[in-house]
């Protein structure tokens, strides 16, 4: 395991610091129903100003998969030490109460590689507290090793890196039912025939991001070739702090620490940097709800980042995706820019868009945003666009779960992926969400919150923009519904300590969109009431 340079080490103990976007100022509504205190338009104009003020690189929770593979790299000071010490004190300090790692929400895919690679890195530890925290983590893996079969979210990269965890766990001697992962194997070698080896050194492509699977057979000599202009591998912490292990790297070293300096408490997260991502996402939400707040710099910032090829989560270090593609469409063609609807063209399949080539599995979240794309930045009329709207819809239909809502493999909660599609069907495919009202108001919890696991606001705020896309206004039904969301969502607009919903190597918080879509949510609902 290569050490890093001296001087390298971020502080072990930092104190936490609040996600951004905090805050708001009450007041009594002036609607037609009786409620507590809602958040005040002005309030909400302040923090959409705050929040698209604060956009930089991207900010996300830690992940316990990326923080547990950066914290094995090792100090040149105390090759006995970790480079990293805050990653060894988040891993000791976030384990579960039942032995594992992983989001706050239990997922099995989460909780599994979580879990693994944190064994892997304590296992190495002579601590007593470390043993303990190995043989709890153990019993997890013992008890839960095949949970992630019937479970839809699966991880990026997890039948790549959990084949990987697994063969260091096994030199470890740790005491795993290695035997019950054949499945994952098999998974692995499906993947794998997808993507043509022999060129991974040859140029960037979505494995870089996750080029541990490689363990030893990395090579050194030619890995270099795929590092990005600002020094990582693939945007990716753990992928770059495995190169990191195996070849010296000044560049990839200065943005280790980057990644880490940012964090807010001491772990690694599973991307960075991710701008046009978080600034896309943020737009698009205070777009919805009709909020042009300071964005006229990130308007140019995602204009300046198309390239021949499209967009990805940033302008360095990730190839570009459907999804990114598709959003800056959006966002541009709501701001009467023309936008060239042929960039989505790589993206195109047979039978609907993939997010990235050699994808195992489809989005819903992305060709819904196609949908939107079309509708947005289509010249009325375009005969040219129809097969594309006609395909979307066939794929959009197909995928619906009993006949209202939808899920998707970035996000673990149905009412994102099902929110996108309500949003991009409105005027173009009512006929998909035909049922889509009725499982909103079903689903709602007594609280007035929504929520796959639990309520929460993220999801809320998600649920809120559907319904009120799906009935305006004259539906009492719907009306009393959106009033419990919006008392819901005010109550709580001062926490952003949201919890981890969305899908990376592990399942994490992209703090700034999520701020967005409740801010959203609370604009649109109270601009509603008072047309």
């Amino acid at each position: 395991m290569a050490a890093l340079a001296d001087g390298t080490e971020n502080v072990a103990r930092r104190p936490a610091r609040r996600p951004p976007g905090g805050g708001g100022i009450l007041i009594r509504p002036r609607f037609g129903f009786t409620a507590p205190d809602l958040v005040s338009p002005h309030a909400l104009a302040a923090a959409a100003r705050q929040l698209t003020g604060s956009l930089r690189d991207g900010a996300s929770s830690e992940t316990a998969y990326d923080t547990a593979v950066v914290s094995r790299l090792r100090s040149a000071r105390d090759p006995g030490q970790s480079a990293f010490p805050a990653t060894v004190t988040w891993l000791r300090r976030h384990q579960h109460a039942d032995g594992s790692w992983g989001g706050r929400i239990e997922t099995a895919h989460d909780r599994l590689v979580g879990t693994l690679a944190a064994l892997v890195r304590l296992a190495e530890l002579p601590d007593e507290w470390a043993r303990a925290a190995v043989r709890a983590g153990a019993d997890y893996v013992a008890r839960r090793a095949e949970d992630w079969r019937d479970e839809p979210h699966e991880t990026v990269a997890f039948e790549l890196l959990v084949p990987q965890l697994l063969d260091e766990a096994r030199e470890l001697d740790l005491p795993l039912p290695y035997e019950r992962f054949a499945p994952v194997l098999a998974l692995r070698d499906e993947k794998l025939r997808r993507i043509p080896f022999d060129a991974l050194y040859a140029q960037p492509t979505t494995l870089v991001h996750s080029l541990e699977f490689l363990g030893r057979e990395l090579d050194p000599e030619r890995v270099g070739r795929l590092r990005g202009q600002n020094g990582s591998y693939g945007n990716s912490p753990s992928a770059t702090a495995h190169v990191l292990a195996h070849a010296r790297d000044e560049r990839a070293e200065r943005y280790l620490r980057r990644a880490l300096d940012v964090s807010l408490n001491g772990g690694a997260p599973t991307i960075y940097p991710f701008e046009v991502f978080e600034r896309a996402w943020v737009l698009y939400n205070l777009s919805h709800a009709g909020c042009d707040a300071a964005v006229a710099p990130h308007l140019r910032y995602l204009a300046e980042s198309i390239g021949p090829d499209g967009v990805g989560m940033a302008r360095g270090g990730l190839v570009p995706d459907c999804d990114d593609t598709a959003m800056v469409a959006i966002i541009l063609a709501r701001a009467g820019q023309e936008v060239d609807l042929e960039i989505l063209r790589p993206f195109e399949g047979e039978g609907w868009f993939t997010c990235f080539p050699y994808e195992r599995n489809t989005s819903i979240s992305v060709n819904a945003r196609v949908l939107e794309a079309l509708k947005a930045g289509a010249a009325p009329g375009d005969a040219r666009q129809a097969p594309r709207l006609a395909k979307l819809t066939r794929y959009l239909l197909a995928q619906r779960l009993a006949g209202r809502y939808w899920q998707d493999k970035w996000h673990v909660s149905p009412y994102y992926a099902t929110a996108q599609v309500v949003l991009a069907a409105a005027g173009v495919a009512d006929g998909l969400v035909a049922g889509t009202r009725d499982w909103l108001l079903e689903t709602q919890r007594p609280d007035g919150s929504w929520g796959r696991y639990g309520g929460t606001c993220e999801e809320t705020a998600y649920a809120m923009q559907a319904l009120l896309t799906l009935a305006p206004g004259g539906d009492p039904v719907a009306g009393q519904a959106l009033a419990r969301g919006a008392v819901y969502l005010s109550e709580r607009f001062a926490d952003t300590d949201y919890p981890e919903l969305w899908i990376g190597k592990g399942l994490y918080t992209p703090y700034a969109i999520v701020r967005s879509a409740v801010i959203s949510a609370l604009m649109l609902y109270q601009r509603t009431r008072q047309a």
